[in-house]
């Protein structure tokens, strides 16, 4: 029952953390849901082990190789997890180096390849993935929603960039 209780306790703590930092637009207006937070809650537990470059790397994940992305910074991909929509198993893992050099988690990303014209945008958080996008150096178009899940964001928890984020 204790453990119940302050499982309970964290997680709501956990959550509290996010909506003062996290989920905010640039005009305040907008507010998390219930299931948003449960949502982000999961997100988050499922990927605190990848603030270790080496535990993402173990799970399969690996650097995409492309060159750091404004607003965005570098990326690591786990390329079975194209096109999947649990919260829980994010695509792509967003890092930046800190002030030591060393690679900080910073958001998380859901990508699905477009493999039809007429294919619309899949939802998850309650958000609608952008797009159609195409970045230089991947090679399909895709629709992709970004989790500002471990770095507060100025524009938004489910923006594509975080003015926080200059690369060299």
């Amino acid at each position: 029952m204790l453990k119940t209780v302050l499982a309970t306790l964290a997680a709501l703590a956990f959550t509290g953390c996010v909506i003062g930092d996290a989920s905010t637009s640039n005009d305040g207006a907008f507010e998390l849901s219930p299931a948003q937070q449960s949502d982000l809650v999961k997100a988050r537990q499922a990927t605190d082990a990848f603030h270790s470059v080496a535990a993402a790397e173990a799970a399969g994940y690996g650097n995409s190789g492309l060159p750091c992305i404004a607003g965005q910074g570098f990326h690591w991909l786990k390329g079975s997890l194209l096109g999947n929509l649990d919260v829980t198993t994010p695509a792509a893992l967003l890092y930046f180096p800190d002030d030591t050099g060393a690679l900080k988690l910073l958001a998380i990303e859901w990508i699905t390849p477009i493999s039809d014209p007429a294919q619309t945008a899949p939802t998850l958080f309650g958000q609608t993935f952008h797009g159609p996008e195409h970045v230089d150096g991947v090679p399909f178009d895709f629709y992709g929603l970004h989790v500002w899940a471990w770095l507060s964001n100025p524009t938004g928890l489910f923006s594509d960039t975080n003015p926080k984020i200059r690369c060299p």
